[in-house]
């Protein structure tokens, strides 16, 4: 949107900053900014390249990161870090693997589009995101399968390489990573998609393509081409442990590696980002050299980390800009420019409207141009028309390319953390959060849709006993087990779903889960984990709410 890119063409120093990032290689340092502020700025910075790399320093601060840039109208992929040391008790399913798996796929496309394609594309990861080595980009590119109508398979060929690719073969595809054969029709149901895909064939030769509803198996649309992505990272790890060091001496790219040329990449503070890549290296280290001496590894398996000097020396050799508040030590990073902002954070009106039309009417007297940006669309409307009646020029609006005159207050669609406001440039920046104050989750204690009562102690469960889980549903209780990692022992929580895969929740988590009951003699089905079947469960729920409340809002305009 147009009217919140307006006010940094008047920074100081701003075009000459647009025009050094796009010869540079090393470290551009702006200094003087603000958390809620950082994604605005890069916004503005990056207008000019399509891919957009975000590094903060842990995952809390990279979800906060993605969050605000989502705003600005680019579309924006959150890139998780995997675990090394914990990562076989990671109890995400292949959501973990299904999100980085996205973003190697929109690189990929990136690479492979032509200069005239304008769509670009926002990562957002964390520093330990940055550490660890992948297999190189030519050998994951590979593993992709591109099928078009037309072409001409070999079925059984096509059954071993979806294998190998990580995909498991059932009589029903009902989750993503999973692939079935029936005669001529194939249906896979890509680790990256939505919906899976039903390919049926003429003889060897690709008839048809089609995506599908698996549910009621009907057709959403007819495509001429898709990709499959690999549904793990590690396509083909043996099984033996003698042979995974020779497997992982293959990987030597780094993430920064699976970027095309033309790159830019923002640090959000590059000093606690090298801090807290020192401490996982040094934690990586710690552990892969007791699990050595237990011999629960190979040496091969030992490096799969970058360390925090090599990471530095990865990101003095791009084209980055250090986004700070303080400015950074020139000893660390090869600092190639320095630039300054003036900025501040938006006060907070904690729900006082009186203390927000005071400052949009001081501000309209000094020509400042104010943006507040609302959640809701309805409730942008009616805050829009709250401030018009307090003779304000207040409006709401939705369209991309409308500018604001110095005075105008216009409200838009989004969400983002905080505001901020430019003092030198009139420029404010106002949020709900701002306004309104931060919502408070009230913990729920009514029971689920399932029928399901609060655990408030491990006294309510038996071993046996049908629970859900808030986000994978329903499954069996099968005990605490104790599970050992780098000499600290925790009680996790197993649960049994279908096929026979557990999950394995940390035993602080009890309130994540609800005991289920139902009418006496019936047998639930349990989910499946990884599956759609539990978010369909709560869409179709959440969807006979709303329609209840319409229903009664009709009701009562009725009376």
């Amino acid at each position: 949107m147009k009217a919140l890119m307006q006010p940094l063409e008047a920074v100081a120093d701003y075009q000459d900053l647009k025009q050094q990032i796009r010869r540079n290689t090393g470290i551009i340092e702006v200094s003087g900014c603000l958390d809620a502020q950082k994604a605005h700025l890069a916004a503005g910075l990056s207008e000019d390249c399509r891919v957009i790399l975000m590094i903060a320093e842990n995952e809390l601060k990279a979800r906060s990161l993605y969050e605000d840039c989502q705003l600005y109208s680019r579309r924006v992929l959150y890139y998780p870090r995997r675990d090394l040391i914990f990562y076989q008790a990671d109890i995400s399913g292949n959501l973990l693997t299904r999100q980085r798996m996205q973003v190697y796929k929109e690189l990929l496309e990136q690479e492979n589009s032509g200069p005239d394609d304008a769509s670009g594309v926002t990562i957002v990861t964390s520093a330990g995101g940055c550490m660890e080595y992948l297999l190189p980009v030519r050998m994951l590119r590979k593993h992709f399968l591109p099928l078009r109508t037309e072409s001409k398979i070999d079925l059984e060929g096509l059954i071993r390489r979806l294998t190998d690719m990580g995909y498991e073969r059932c009589a029903e595809v009902d989750a993503s990573g999973q692939f079935a054969v029936r005669g001529d029709i194939i249906d896979i149901y890509s680790l990256t998609e939505e919906y899976p895909f039903r390919i049926e064939l003429w003889d060897d030769e690709v008839d048809s393509i089609r995506i599908f509803d698996p549910e009621s198996q009907r057709s959403v649309e007819t495509l001429e081409e898709i990709l499959i992505c690999p549904a793990t990272e590690e396509p083909g790890l043996p099984e033996e442990a003698d042979a995974r060091g020779a497997y992982y001496r293959r990987f030597t790219d780094t993430f920064l590696d699976y970027f095309p040329k033309g790159t830019l990449c923002f640090l959000d503070e590059p000093a606690r980002i090298m801090e807290s890549a020192a401490a996982s290296s040094a934690e990586y280290q710690e552990a892969m050299r007791h699990r050595l001496e237990r011999e629960q590894i190979t040496a091969g398996e030992t490096v799969r980390m970058l360390t925090a000097d090599q990471l530095l020396y990865e990101l003095n050799r791009r084209n980055c800009v250090a986004l700070s508040l303080m400015q950074i030590r020139k000893t660390d990073f090869d600092v190639t420019g320095e630039y300054a902002v003036t900025v501040r954070a938006a006060g907070s009106y904690n729900n006082q409207f009186p203390m927000l039309v005071e400052d949009l009417r001081k501000w309209k007297r000094m020509g400042y141009r104010s943006v507040l940006v609302s959640a809701s669309r309805t409730r942008g409307m009616r805050l829009a028309a709250s401030l018009t009646e307090e003779d304000l020029p207040a409006f709401y609006s939705e369209d991309p390319e409308r500018l604001l005159q110095p005075g105008e207050i216009m409200v838009i669609h989004g969400n983002v953390r905080r505001g901020f406001v430019y003092p030198v440039q009139k420029f404010a920046l106002i949020t709900e959060s701002d306004i309104f104050g931060t919502a408070r989750k009230k913990k729920r204690l009514k029971k689920n849709e399932n029928g399901g009562d609060r655990i408030r102690s491990f006294q309510d469960l038996s071993v046996g006993d049908y629970v859900v889980h808030e986000s994978h549903g329903l499954g069996i209780y099968r005990g605490i087990e104790k599970v050992e990692v780098d000499h600290t022992v925790r009680d996790f929580i197993k649960i049994e779903y279908e096929g026979g895969s557990n999950l394995y929740v940390i035993a602080t988590s009890l309130d994540s889960l609800q005991k289920y009951s139902a009418s006496e003699g019936r047998r639930p089905k349990i989910n499946r984990l990884g599956g759609h079947d539990w978010q369909k469960t709560k869409t179709r729920v959440h969807g006979a709410v709303q329609n209840i409340a319409r229903e009664l809002v009709t009701l009562y305009a009725a009376r």
